[in-house]
């Protein structure tokens, strides 16, 4: 039996799911951005109409309450159009470090299928000499019987 050859790109195997494992990475900040962008939308949104309720029950009462209310409501719109840019932004970071995530699986894939082709040959190349050795064996001692065979 010869020795296991090794894959001479195992490096560059090692060093490109070292390279898709860093993109996730990327990718897994990137969602929690996106994340806290809309959970920060959806809480402005919901305070929002709780005002637009407490305007409406409170006109009758205080005109006061309503104004106040109003310039809260104000305020929370004016926080989501300017984060609107911004999670944008995050959007546009999350769709690229999914993208580099994608090549980089692909990259470190094509070269694990070049990894498993290559252990196929050295197994198909060992079995062959094995195969070759007995021939051989065969060939210088076509008499000869092993202890147990006829």
């Amino acid at each position: 039996m010869q020795k296991k050859r090794k894959f001479v790109l195992q490096a560059v195997l090692d060093y490109r799911r070292h390279v898709e494992e860093s993109a996730l990475v990327v990718v897994a900040e990137c969602r929690r951005r996106c994340d806290a962008y809309i959970r920060q939308y959806e809480r402005c949104e919901a305070a929002i109409e709780d005002l637009a309720r407490s305007i409406h029950c409170s006109a009758a009462v205080r005109l006061d309450n309503a104004r106040v209310c109003e310039l809260l409501s104000a305020h929370l719109r004016r926080v989501v159009q300017s984060s609107a840019a911004p999670a944008l932004h995050a959007r546009g970071d999350l769709d690229e470090a999914c993208r580099l995530a994608t090549a980089a699986a692909r990259s470190r894939r094509a070269l694990e299928m070049l990894s498993e082709r290559h252990e196929a040959a050295v197994a198909a190349a060992d079995l062959r000499a094995e195969e070759a050795e007995i021939e051989e064996f065969n060939a210088v001692r076509p008499g000869l019987r092993l202890a147990g065979w006829r």
